[in-house]
């Protein structure tokens, strides 16, 4: 949704009136871009705000993060039990030796040492193990930060952290 539209009402009072009739996840694309409209728009509680022009990439990641999120959020409590604490709009936590990721509606655990490497893709990065690929929504830099600092990662690469203790 654009926060400027034409009409009586403009974007976020339109979403905040969607908001209270559906529960149906909102991105705010706008050229409108300085912080008085972002404060008001986060009052919308969207799940983006970009700013124009932008890069389909990060329309795309923002559609595919504002879905997961949605379907996270309708589901039963039961899903995340195990993990009371987790921190909400976080993507990605750290418990010991092992990750826990934010995957569609449950969580996913990775134990750090199958993480073969994690790659930067924009404001995003993905978590490699042998047999799949996760999106974080932190940047690598971020990612970096969340690891212990006696883990084995080494960023080999401005895109790139590899685990050294990762191989055959």
């Amino acid at each position: 949704m654009d926060v400027q539209l034409a009409g009586l009402l403009d974007g976020v009072e339109t979403a905040m009136r969607v908001r209270s009739e559906y529960d149906i996840p909102l991105i705010f694309l706008t050229s409108n871009s300085d912080d008085a409209t972002f404060r008001r728009a986060r009052e919308a509680e969207p799940s983006a705000f970009l700013s124009k022009p932008f890069r389909g990439r990060d329309l795309t990641f923002a559609i595919e993060l504002a879905l997961r999120s949605s379907a996270a959020a309708r589901a039963s409590p039961a899903t995340l039990t195990a993990l009371p604490d987790f921190p909400r709009g976080e993507s990605a936590m750290l418990f010991q030796d092992r990750l826990f990721i934010r995957v569609k509606e449950r969580l996913a655990r990775i134990m750090l040492k199958d993480i073969l490497w994690v790659e930067a893709d924009d404001y995003y990065c993905w978590v490699c193990t042998r047999s799949q690929k996760y999106l974080v929504t932190k940047t690598l830099k971020r990612f970096g930060k969340l690891l212990p600092q006696e883990a084995p990662f080494f960023r080999c690469h401005r895109s790139y952290l590899v685990n050294l203790q990762a191989g055959d």
